[in-house]
């Protein structure tokens, strides 16, 4: 973790020296004084009045027993969690309980400054990246919609034709039941051409958002009728999903489909990441499996990754709009080298690229129009409009006819289908890695013959990449290839067209595999026995250990008997907290070997998997059935500030006033926390005993209500101010 800090810090530092060095906006507006249909060359700039932060999992922030506004050391005048979910959301008084925070899936939030201003971002940067309770803090990054100056000369729909719409038509017109995610400076909702588009949420006014019926205004915070703040969204969502055959204006790529308006932006066309990265965690709490992101040019933002990356689809952005090679000059969000992302550069109506669109072979995914785009506007007409930000839209309209005519593809399944059907042309090789313009109707053929293949990584690659090609050499990839996405411990995934026969693993380009015949769907290639094998990623079992011994980092080390299949290196995976004293680790079903550990250090036997939902008990060495619905055991904690001798707790239920002898069952010993304090644990049925008392040495706790489970008891060397919480006291039970 301290290495991880470290980095961090240097990572902030770099990023806000390089995003001062541009003055691009001024204080006193915030906002970056452009048209967002200019060539842009401004970068870098964020928000003067937020900043943005990811706090550590560790006992510097189990120490706050709640968090507010004034948590850390800088003014702030607001701090919102940007995790979508009725806990955190409706607390319209900012505060967060440490049970809130010490979250994972919560712990991003941004926080409002009372004063804004270079100076205070600097200056509260420096304080908030000081702090041992935060793993790393960020500017806002200001981000501008990929839209360059119109061309007349393009005043029709000329891109339809050019990615064989007409033919995929005939395969399907899109369905309202795919949505899509127009993560942007909004939609006109009302406009006659896409009102009949507009996603209609089922799970409205239930998650935090108040009437978020087709989305949400993250800038504004408002729901109701989707509005567009600029006029760059509905033009986006026009091109995915105007209403065809309806008598009106124009058609989009589907004709039927459901646009969600997840709207970002402000009226000059500027869209911060805190806003995008909350509208990604409603998108993934909604199920939308699609978004478009016709926006860039920011800094490089680790928390903005880290939400990419966490978002369960498939992500479309924009190459930009500098007319360079961005394989040496990143664009942000479009170059973060994640598997999920599909980054699209823009061509014209002869099929050159774009004058002003970015381009690079190894950051660049595919071409699509974008000059000359006519498209919904709002007022209710249409307009003509260029840039990356127009090509984006068709490759995200794409992946919604794929999931309409085949619901069951996978992220990965539609991102190689787009990729492996396009019309390849002379013109974009060594301009984007597939060398090719996308292709409706080819991708959809292409989705109907995607295959998975599997690679175990026993070299500890840092990068593992996959280079696959057909029987005719017409390569899909470029070396060093795709990136390969983990499914479990060092088993990665490529998901390739089935026309491919042969394969190449690497790590980015560098060690690699030998050239390999492909055998079929679900194989997974050992690199150790130069094997293929059959392997299934959804085949798994869950296993359960019932942790008596307090292992401070229980883990499993599982394999399968005389085969190769090694998911973990010693001392094995880390296991999940369930409750009370018991963990779970899911396994590999084929495997039938596992051992459990303390980080490697105590250990049980080698002992033979018994099955799924199984649980293992390491005092009588026996497996038994385990349904953690069914458990209402707790394990509760004691801090001995007294140095008592012989800690034991009283426990009796006080509707019948059952209870054990006194003084009570023996507690164990589990750790000193940083205080130099000893803690003891006791876990017992919560449904025979709703109340305690900690004893010995002579003295005793008060009569005390028996707390959730993972919860302590602290006690002051003054016997007053009792608290149940052992995270506030700088231990967690997990």
């Amino acid at each position: 973790m301290k290495v991880k800090r470290i980095i961090s810090v240097l990572l902030s530092v770099l990023m806000i020296l390089g995003a001062f060095s541009v003055q691009t906006f001024s204080a006193e507006d915030n906002v970056i004084n452009t048209d967002v249909n200019a060539d842009v060359n401004t970068e870098c700039s964020f928000s003067y009045e937020q900043v943005i932060i990811k706090l550590a999992n560790n006992e510097y922030t189990y120490e706050l027993d709640e968090l507010t506004a004034d948590s850390f050391g800088v003014n702030c005048s607001e701090i919102r969690n940007l995790n979508p979910s009725e806990d955190t959301i409706t607390q319209s008084s900012g505060e967060y309980s440490v049970e809130d925070v010490s979250d994972t899936n919560n712990n991003v939030y941004v926080l409002t400054l009372e004063e804004s201003g270079e100076d205070s971002v600097e200056e509260a940067l420096e304080i908030l990246n000081a702090n041992p309770a935060i793993e790393i803090a960020e500017p806002d990054y200001l981000y501008e919609c990929d839209a360059t100056p119109n061309d007349p000369s393009y005043s029709t729909q000329y891109a339809l034709q050019k990615i064989s719409a007409t033919e995929a038509w005939n395969i399907t017109r899109g369905s309202s039941n795919v949505v899509v995610g127009v993560i942007d400076t909004g939609i006109q909702g009302t406009h006659p051409d896409l009102i009949d588009n507009l996603w209609v949420n089922p799970n409205a006014n239930q998650n935090g958002y108040i009437n978020d019926i087709h989305g949400y205004d993250f800038v504004n915070r408002t729901g109701g009728t989707p509005t567009d703040n600029h006029g760059h969204g509905t033009h986006v969502s026009g091109i995915i999903g105007a209403s065809g055959n309806n008598g009106l204006g124009i058609s989009g790529i589907n004709w039927d489909v459901s646009l969600a308006w997840l709207g970002v932006g402000t009226s000059s066309g500027t869209i911060s990441i805190s806003a995008v990265i909350e509208a990604l965690n409603y998108a993934n709490l909604n199920d939308i499996l699609i978004t478009n992101n016709s926006y860039g040019g920011g800094g490089y933002s680790e928390i903005f990754k880290e939400a990419i990356s966490n978002y369960r689809g498939l992500f479309v952005a924009s190459a930009g709009n500098k007319g360079r090679n961005v394989d040496n000059i990143p664009h942000y969000p479009s170059s973060y080298d994640l598997p999920n992302i599909i980054s699209v550069a823009s061509t014209d109506s002869e099929d050159q690229l774009s004058s002003f669109s970015n381009y690079g072979v190894t950051s660049v995914d595919i071409a699509a129009p974008g000059s000359g785009i006519y498209s919904t506007v709002p007022t209710s007409t249409y307009a003509n409009k260029s840039g990356t930000s127009m090509a984006t839209p068709y490759v995200a309209g794409v992946a919604a006819l794929l999931l309409s005519e085949y619901p069951g593809l996978s992220t990965s399944q539609i991102k190689a289908a787009i990729l492996s059907g396009t019309d390849e042309l002379t013109q974009l090789e060594n301009k984007v890695a597939t060398g090719g313009r996308l292709n409706a109707y080819k991708a959809l053929q292409a989705a109907q013959t995607t295959i998975d293949v599997y690679f175990q990584n026993s070299s500890n690659w840092s990068l593992v990449k996959a280079y696959c090609w057909p029987d005719n050499g017409s390569a899909p990839v470029v070396w060093p290839g795709t990136t390969m996405t983990c499914v479990y411990g060092n088993i990665y995934k490529a998901t390739i067209p089935s026309n491919c026969k042969n394969i190449i693993f690497s790590n980015n380009g560098g060690s690699q595999s030998d050239n390999l015949s492909i055998p079929g769907n679900n194989q997974l290639y050992i690199p150790t026995s130069e094997t293929w094998i059959s392997y299934n990623p959804d085949d798994m079992i869950t296993v359960y250990f019932q942790n008596d011994n307090n292992w401070l980092t229980p883990k499993a080390y599982f394999w399968e008997s005389y085969g190769y299949f090694y998911p973990t290196s010693w001392p094995g995976e880390s296991m999940t907290h369930v409750r009370a004293n018991i963990y779970k680790i899911s396994v590999p079903a084929r495997c039938d070997k596992i051992i459990f550990s303390n980080n490697g250090n105590s250990q049980t036997d080698d002992i033979t998997l018994a099955g799924d939902g199984k649980l293992y008990n390491p005092v009588t060495r026996a497996w038994s059935n385990y349904n953690p619905l069914d458990d209402t055991t707790v394990t509760l904690y004691f801090t001995n500030v007294n140095n008592w001798s012989n800690v034991k707790a009283y426990l009796w239920n006080n509707a019948n006033t059952s209870n054990n002898i006194w003084p009570g069952e023996s507690m164990k010993y589990v750790r000193h926390n940083e205080y130099n304090q000893a803690i003891y644990s006791i876990t017992f049925d919560s449904s025979a005993y709703d109340r305690v008392i900690f004893n010995g040495s002579g003295g005793q706790t008060v009569n005390i209500t028996v707390g959730s489970d993972g919860t302590g008891y602290y006690l002051t060397g003054s016997k007053t101010g009792t608290a149940w919480n052992v995270a506030s006291y700088g231990y967690s039970v997990s």
